[in-house]
C-alpha cells in the first residue's frame, strides 16, 4: 500500500529572504522527495510559514497534576501543526515530512514531545535535510535552541556599542541618515523641516490627523515623531540615556512644551 503523508514545510521571515530557502522552493523540495519516495501528500499544511520557530520560556506552561509533571506549549502561533496534529488522530496520514529540524521547532522540549505524541498516532517525522538518527537529531536540536540567544547577544553588543560611542542605537529616525561613509548619523533637511514643523504645530494645538495631512505622515510615525527624545539630541538604550553625536532639530524646551499637551 502506497504511504500517506502530510507535508509540513515553515520558513521563518530571515529564511524568506535568502536563495534556495523561499517558502515556495521548500514545498518544491518536500514535493519532490515525496515522489521519488513514492508516496501520496494527503496535504500540505502550510498555515505556519514566516512565523518563528522559537519558543521561549514564558510560553512553556508547566504544572503537577498528581504524581504527574505537565508540560504544555501555546498552539496558537501554530495553527497549522494544531490541524496537522487533530488529522494525525484520525489515521489520515502515516509520516510527516519536514525540511529541517529547526524549522520545525528550535526548541528541544517542543521537538521531542511533538515526536511523542505523533508516535503514539503511529506518526513517524522525516526531514529531508536532517539526519533522524535520535543523537544526532537530539545534538542539533540544542545548538539550534541556542541560535536564537546568540544571535540576540551579537544584536545587543551592537546596539551597546553604538549607544557607548553616541550613536543612535536603533533604526534611523524619521528626519536622520546614516553616512555610511563618513559612519556618523546625519539630518534630511527636508524631512528635519517637516519634523520641526510638526512640533510646532501641536505646540499651537493643531491636531494630529490635520498634522499628518499637512507632511504626508503616517499616524504611526507621527506619534514616533512626538515621543521621540531624540530630536533634541538625546539617545536612549535599555532604560539608560545620554547626550549623541548627532545633531538636535528642535530643543529640549520646544520638545518638553509639547509633551504637556493633551492629544
Amino acid at each position: 500500500m502506497k504511504k500517506i503523508v502530510a507535508v509540513y514545510p515553515r520558513v521563518s521571515s530571515d529564511d524568506q529572504v535568502k536563495e534556495g530557502r523561499s517558502f515556495k522552493a521548500q514545498i518544491n523540495k518536500l514535493k519532490d522527495f515525496c515522489e521519488m519516495c513514492g508516496w501520496s501528500i494527503y496535504k500540505i499544511y502550510d498555515g505556519d510559514a514566516g512565523k518563528t520557530a522559537t519558543i521561549n520560556e514564558e510560553s512553556i506552561g508547566t504544572r503537577i497534576d498528581g504524581d504527574r509533571l505537565v508540560c504544555y506549549f501555546d498552539l496558537k502561533k501554530r495553527p497549522a501543526f494544531k490541524e496537522m496534529f487533530d488529522d494525525a488522530q484520525k489515521g489520515l496520514f502515516d509520516e510527516i515530512v519536514i525540511w529541517k529540524w529547526d524549522r520545525f521547532s528550535r526548541n528541544s522540549i517542543f521537538q521531542k514531545l511533538a515526536l511523542i505524541m505523533f508516535r503514539k498516532y503511529g506518526v513517524e517525522i522525516t526531514p529531508t535535510d536532517d539526519s533522524k538518527i535520535p543523537i544526532v537529531r537530539d545534538i542539533m536540536s540544542v545548538i539550534s535552541e541556542q541560535e536564537p540567544n546568540k544571535i540576540r547577544e551579537r544584536v545587543n553588543f551592537v546596539l551597546k556599542d553604538k549607544f557607548n560611542n553616541g550613536i543612535i542605537p536603533s533604526k534611523m529616525p524619521y528626519g536622520y541618515f546614516w553616512n555610511k561613509e563618513k559612519r556618523l548619523v546625519e539630518v534630511n533637511e527636508k524631512r528635519a523641516k517637516d519634523v520641526k514643523g510638526a512640533f510646532q504645530m501641536k505646540l499651537r494645538g493643531v491636531k494630529w490627523d490635520v498634522i499628518c495631512k499637512v507632511f504626508g505622515l503616517a499616524k504611526s510615525t507621527y506619534f514616533n515623531i512626538i515621543k521621540n527624545k531624540v530630536y533634541y539630541g538625546v539617545i536612549e538604550y535599555k532604560g539608560e540615556e545620554k547626550m549623541g553625536n548627532h545633531k538636535p532639530i528642535i530643543s529640549k524646551e520646544l520638545f518638553d512644551s509639547v509633551q504637556k499637551i493633551k492629544s
